[in-house]
């Protein structure tokens, strides 16, 4: 009990705003550490992923190339972690694409990300459009088989090894809250670049998986945060496109499709519950005032 008092004591002192988290994830018997069992990965703060998408511009054809304000897209994907930054320790294994001596995969699939364009303006000979994401969910998995492939293109629908099969557990579900991004198109309508932010929150996370790295011992951030505390649990994507193929389309209230390359970062952010937050500080000042009239006897 004393234990438990003096790990929420430390996770009060955070929880006048939400705060970036360093993590700790309990790989159990995916990983590849000493005994193969119960094992932890480092602590980190970030994950960095490699992502293929496939992206639908919606529009009207007649108005031309380019999608107008207003114009809706959905993005189907598949993401593979390629690595934890700012490890503090091993990675107990962690595996992509290609790396078959590995002992475990981390990857995400999604398929109704979407949103729209809210904004247009030429700069010089390039227009820029900015865009709003307002819908989606992403799934990801832990595998203890590293079979996933991109495929020869840059669209998802290539891609193999993702997501839910006979070898891979769900480990997440997270929905998206809200999302920005920026795209640039040359003046005949051909898209050169884009770059996206994009806020999901944790709606099912694996018991005794994800672990906050900040406290000792780590807290299981299922029971302690999602169950007891009802503190809600959000992932920041990061992330810039590198290579692109545009398929053309103009039919069926279809402008274009885009098949992209994506590479990214991905870190956590815990919002603590108001309600909670002044229930504990209740208790801790009623536990103060105890023991400082404890001292005077």
């Amino acid at each position: 009990m004393k234990k438990k008092f003096f790990t929420l004591l430390a996770l009060t002192l955070f929880a006048g705003t939400s705060f970036a988290t360093p993590i700790t994830l309990k790989v159990g018997t995916y990983g590849d550490g000493p005994d193969g069992v119960n094992n932890f990965t480092g602590i980190f703060n970030q994950m960095q992923f490699f992502a293929n998408t496939t992206t639908t511009q919606f529009g009207n054809p007649e108005l031309g190339p380019l999608p107008q304000v207003g114009d809706r897209f959905v993005d189907a994907g598949n993401l593979d972690i390629t690595s934890f930054l700012g490890l503090v320790g091993s990675d107990q294994g962690l595996g992509y694409e290609n790396q078959t001596d590995q002992a475990y995969a981390l990857t995400a699939t999604w398929n109704d990300i979407g949103g729209y364009i809210n904004g247009s303006a030429l700069v010089g000979t390039t227009n820029i459009q900015t865009t709003t994401y307002d819908q989606g969910s992403f799934n990801f998995y832990i595998d203890s088989e590293i079979n996933q492939n991109y495929g020869d293109t840059v669209f998802s629908g290539d891609d193999t090894g993702f997501g839910a099969d006979s070898t891979a557990e769900l480990i997440a579900q997270l929905e998206l809250v809200s999302g920005t991004g920026t795209n640039a198109f040359t003046a005949a309508g051909n898209f050169t670049s884009g770059s996206s932010k994009i806020r999901a929150k944790f709606t099912m996370m694996k018991e005794d998986f994800w672990f906050d790295g900040s406290t000792v011992p780590p807290v299981d951030m299922y029971d302690t945060y999602f169950l007891e505390l009802g503190w809600e649990i959000f992932g920041n994507v990061d992330q810039n496109t590198d290579n692109l193929v545009i398929d053309n389309v103009m039919d069926d209230g279809i402008l274009f499709r885009i098949g992209s390359d994506h590479d990214g970062s991905i870190d956590f952010e815990v919002v603590p519950e108001p309600s909670t937050i002044i229930l504990l500080g209740a208790g801790l000042l009623g536990t103060g005032v105890m023991l400082r009239r404890k001292n005077r006897k």
